[in-house]
């Protein structure tokens, strides 16, 4: 029989360090949903990234998305946001036929355009 394989205490700290830091990135953080849409981009051009949890690249964008979220956090003409296609998210998915992830799209949130430049 084998014993359990823990972490050493610095990789548990290490770890609980990172976590604690993703929380208070996220502090800048709004994630839209189908009922949340309409107040939170009335009279804002948006820049939304449609993700899932699991998806590779969507995690690898998630630290420069956190950052951009975070500096246009008190803009009253520019939201920053994100959609999680896979939860609470997944009818606003549907509804401007996000087909990939990452997705980016831009603009009027009644006219989105989709964001084809770096990532």
């Amino acid at each position: 029989r084998r014993a359990p394989n823990f972490a050493p205490p610095e990789g548990r700290m290490a770890r609980a360090a990172l976590i604690v830091q993703a929380l208070l990135g996220a502090a800048g953080a709004v994630e839209l949903t189908k009922e949340t849409w309409d107040s939170a981009t009335a009279g804002k051009t948006v820049f939304v990234k449609y993700f899932a949890p699991w998806c590779g690249h969507c995690k690898a964008l998630k630290p420069a998305w956190d950052q951009l979220m975070t500096e246009f956090k008190d803009s009253k003409t520019v939201l920053v946001a994100d959609v999680d296609c896979i939860s609470d998210g997944k009818e606003l998915c549907e509804e401007v036929g996000v087909q990939g992830f990452p997705s980016l799209k831009y603009g009027d949130p009644e006219d989105l355009q989709d964001y084809e430049g770096s990532r």
